[in-house]
C-alpha cells in the first residue's frame, strides 16, 4: 500500500505461513531469507509471530523486512503424566513433548477401554525428545469364552 510515492506501508503478515507472508512482503520490499525463531506454546511452527519494521510502520519500497516465526512448542524433556486420559489424548500429548509413541495394549480389570493405563518409562521421568515412550492402553477386560457344562461329575459336599 502506497502512502505517497516513496513509502510504503508493511502490511500485516502476522500469523500467516513463511511463503505467504514472503509472497505479500515481496509486493513491496525484501523480505529477508534469514528467519528468527521462537517456540510458542499456542501458535504453530511456521507461522509468523512478527515482523521487524512493524505491520503498519512506513518504509520505502525494497526495505529489507525480517520475520519472526514460530518454532512450536519447547518439549520439556519430562515424560508428562496421563494415566486416565483417552488414548488418543494421551498418545498426542507424548508426541507433542516430541517423543516417538509405542502403544502397549494391556487387559485391566478397572479401567475401562482406550483409557491410558501410564507409560513406560512412568511420567516425570527425564527424558530427551525423539526418544521411544511406550503408552500402557486399557483394553478391558477380554470376554470370557462360552459356558460349556460338564457333564458325569460328581458334585462334592462340603
Amino acid at each position: 500500500m502506497t502512502v505517497d510515492e516513496e513509502l510504503f506501508v508493511i502490511p500485516d503478515v502476522v500469523g500467516l505461513e513463511v511463503p505467504r507472508a514472503r509472497e505479500i512482503l515481496a509486493e513491496d520490499f525484501s523480505p529477508v531469507d534469514n528467519l528468527t525463531f521462537q517456540s510458542s506454546e499456542v501458535v504453530s511452527a511456521g507461522i509468523v509471530l512478527g515482523t521487524f519494521p512493524s505491520p503498519g510502520e512506513l518504509a520505502a519500497r525494497g526495505t529489507m523486512v525480517f520475520l519472526t516465526v514460530s518454532a512450536g512448542h519447547e518439549p520439556t524433556g519430562i515424560v508428562p503424566a496421563v494415566a486416565g486420559q483417552r488414548a488418543d489424548l494421551a498418545q498426542a500429548d507424548l508426541e507433542h513433548e516430541q517423543y516417538v509413541v509405542i502403544r502397549q495394549d494391556q487387559e485391566s480389570a478397572t479401567i475401562e477401554s482406550e483409557v491410558a493405563i501410564g507409560t513406560i518409562p512412568r511420567a516425570g521421568t527425564a527424558l530427551e525428545p525423539g526418544r521411544n515412550v511406550t503408552l500402557v492402553v486399557s483394553i478391558g477386560l477380554l470376554p470370557l469364552g462360552p459356558i460349556v457344562p460338564v457333564e458325569n461329575v460328581p458334585l462334592t459336599e462340603q
